[in-house]
């Protein structure tokens, strides 16, 4: 699970279709979760049975910067 600000934005499942290998995702988050805050707090959490993948190269953009 993606976790932000306390929330659940998406939730990826691991299958192990291709072990070894990376795989890019990208998450918008909802503009509702961020609204009056000044941090963003993202947290990587396993789902149901607790196990996790590895997470690399996170990036977070502004909306601004893909333009509208």
């Amino acid at each position: 699970e993606i976790v932000v600000n306390g929330r659940t934005i998406a939730t990826e499942k691991l299958t192990a279709a291709r072990p070894g290998r990376y795989f890019e995702t990208i998450h918008p988050i909802p503009a509702e979760v961020l609204a009056g805050q000044q941090n963003v707090n993202i947290r990587f959490q396993g789902a149901g049975n607790g196990r996790t993948g590895g997470v690399f190269g996170v990036r977070l953009h502004r909306r601004e910067s893909f333009g509208k």
